[in-house]
């Protein structure tokens, strides 16, 4: 298989930070991350917050965002790896110092609640973004693919174990994440544009009509106008799959959907590289980057 080479490889023993912008965090998954790391040998910094707790979140508003931000200014960080979901990105995103983050210089990787930073990030700044495994859960990843990613080299094809939903080719940049996260995004000045993009979308322990709703509300809102295609990821706890499809096509009649259980928050989270230009094409049964 095509393997891109998007940066310059990581060397054993650079630093990869660790950020806690949402939900607060579990000793021994972040001790577990630590030592899959250390196995790849890459060091990890730990964000100064990352054991904090105020209600649901880790720390509070203040306190996660310099957390973030005092990594960003570690110039011998090779990237950063969100802790976990949750809940508590939404609260902060307005308080990111984007002169601090354009002047950093490595990648970003994470999921679920994460996706609303991943999608600001993409889109405003120059850094490789992946959506992929949360820090909390990087020990379940598969090694080879994450060693990769950390030596700049991606799979040209994306979406194993695909099913075209809806027939089509198209091509755009890709974006999106967690559903719910990015239902959250609707009406402020942080909803991603899907114009001219092909969307990813998934989610976890929704029921259909819950999907069916939020589906619906970006699509009345008007963010939906214009996209070009969808890779649908796992909907993990979601209902029966083939319900999960009929809403999709009902929301998206006209444009090629692709399904792959191999994102989001199933048994397998492979890394997707959002902001950069992929291609769907039913008729060749490939899902490629650009």
């Amino acid at each position: 298989m095509t393997v891109k080479n998007l940066f310059p490889p990581l060397l054993k023993g650079d630093k990869i930070g660790i950020a806690s912008v949402s939900g607060k965090t579990n000793h021994d998954k972040i001790l577990r991350g630590v030592n899959f790391l250390k196995t790849l040998g890459y060091f990890p910094v730990l964000a100064e917050n990352i054991s904090d707790s105020q209600r649901y979140m880790s720390g509070n508003d203040d306190t996660r965002v310099k957390g973030f931000m005092d990594l960003l200014r570690q110039k011998d960080l090779k990237g950063v790896i969100f802790a976990r979901g949750g809940f508590g990105a939404l609260r902060m995103i307005e308080k990111i110092d984007f002169s601090v983050l354009n002047k950093f210089n490595g990648f970003f990787m994470g999921y679920s609640d994460i996706t609303v930073l991943l999608n600001m990030i993409a889109e405003k700044t120059h850094h490789f973004v992946f959506h992929g495994p949360n820090f909390s859960d990087l020990d379940k990843s598969d090694t080879g693919i994450i060693n990769n990613i950390f030596k700049g080299l991606i799979p040209n094809e994306l979406c194993g174990n695909k099913e075209f939903i809806s027939p089509g080719v198209a091509s755009g940049i890709l974006c999106g994440g967690n559903l719910a996260s990015l239902a959250s995004l609707c009406g402020t000045r942080f909803m991603p544009v899907f114009k001219d993009k092909i969307v990813f979308l998934e989610d976890v322990n929704e029921v259909p009509y819950k999907i069916d709703r939020m589906l619906s509300q970006l699509r009345l809102s008007g963010s939906f106008n214009g996209v070009k295609g969808i890779i649908a990821g796992s909907f993990e706890g979601c209902g029966e799959i083939d319900l999960i499809f009929e809403i999709l096509k009902e929301c998206f009649p006209k444009i090629p959907i692709v399904f792959s259980d191999c994102y989001g928050h199933g048994n397998i989270n492979n890394p997707l590289l959002l902001g950069h230009p992929v291609k769907i094409n039913s008729f060749s049964q490939r899902v490629v980057y650009l």
